[in-house]
């Protein structure tokens, strides 16, 4: 667990000042960054899915899915502002999760969907969701 947690600390300090500055600079800077992420992350998926049937279905996905983040993402302050709760929203869901889940363990809820995901992390990551929001909002 410990060196899981360093690596993720470590590649956080690296990509959040890089991933923020695109976000928030938008236009241009943000659509480079956002054909960037497309770039790596089908390079990840053709390497992941290497002769299985859901290979292109996951392409798709993948060009659905930036498409609509430059959308939602837009060019106007208030834009801006939902797009980031957002991110918010996914990171604090995230970490909730994964220090719950570490802290108080518990049952697993589905070996098949989540094989690591608890009850007690589904809830911390609900949890510290809300709290982020309605501290940041």
């Amino acid at each position: 667990m410990k060196s899981e947690l360093i690596k993720r600390f470590l590649s956080s300090i690296i990509l959040v000042p890089v991933a923020l500055f695109f976000i928030i600079k938008g236009s241009f800077f943000f659509l480079f960054f956002m054909i960037i992420f497309f770039i790596v992350a089908s390079y990840e998926w053709n390497g992941l899915s290497k002769g299985k049937p859901y290979k292109i279905p996951g392409f798709i996905f993948l060009m659905a899915s930036i498409y609509l983040t430059t959308l939602l993402r837009g060019n106007t302050n208030l834009e801006l502002y939902f797009f980031l709760i957002i991110i918010l929203v996914c990171v604090s869901t995230d970490i909730g999760g994964y220090i719950f889940g570490n802290i108080f363990k518990g049952p697993k809820i589905n070996k098949k969907i989540s094989p690591n995901k608890t009850y007690a992390g589904s809830i911390g990551g609900y949890l510290l969701s809300i709290i982020f929001v309605y501290f940041f909002s």
